[in-house]
């Protein structure tokens, strides 16, 4: 009590602990449904298994141009996801026209395909038509020896000026294949 012969304690009303209780109880149910949300969106990204790529290189005869069939020149490569469920499979199509499995090499364009290789993806490749051209030349330099061995020669590249070991077609599927 105070000096008035007032009490200080003040009683709640049943009610508004009723109210308080019934409050407390709702949030706590919106932050369990917010925690079993959260529980359940992580737990699909850990379960949900990405689709495979299927990468598809090679040269002209798989993507002419810009793949998008000017001068009317397609490659296989631009319409094949045709052919597929692409919400099953991603098809990416790196060809380009001009290449041979050496110059597809020499350029890095496999390295890059190999820094994003995964289990389960796939690599569809078509070479051999540029690889019977010159070896050096200073028009396209983008020949390989004929054959399947170890055969090579040293070249100073008339086309890059760079010093270059040129090897056996094989050699260079070999080398996309490991």
């Amino acid at each position: 009590m105070n000096k008035h012969g007032i009490s200080c304690f003040r009683q709640e009303h049943p009610v508004d602990k009723f109210k308080m209780m019934s409050h407390l109880q709702k949030n706590n149910q919106r932050f369990f449904l917010f925690l079993i949300l959260c529980i359940g969106v992580t737990a699909s990204a850990f379960l949900t298994k990405p689709k495979p790529v299927m990468y598809i290189i090679g040269d002209s005869t798989v993507r002419n141009g810009t793949g998008k069939g000017g001068d009317g020149l397609w490659g296989w490569g631009s319409i094949i996801q045709d052919y597929f469920d692409t919400t099953r499979i991603h098809i990416e199509n790196h060809a380009i026209g001009g290449r041979s499995s050496r110059t597809f090499l020499t350029e890095g364009r496999w390295e890059k395909i190999l820094a994003n290789l995964k289990e389960g993806d796939y690599v569809l490749m078509q070479f051999g038509h540029n690889d019977g051209g010159a070896i050096n030349d200073t028009s396209r330099a983008r020949g390989s020896i004929k054959g399947v061995g170890e055969e090579m020669v040293e070249i100073d590249n008339l086309l890059t000026k760079k010093h270059e070991t040129v090897h056996s077609y094989g050699w260079y599927m070999k080398k996309i294949h490991q």
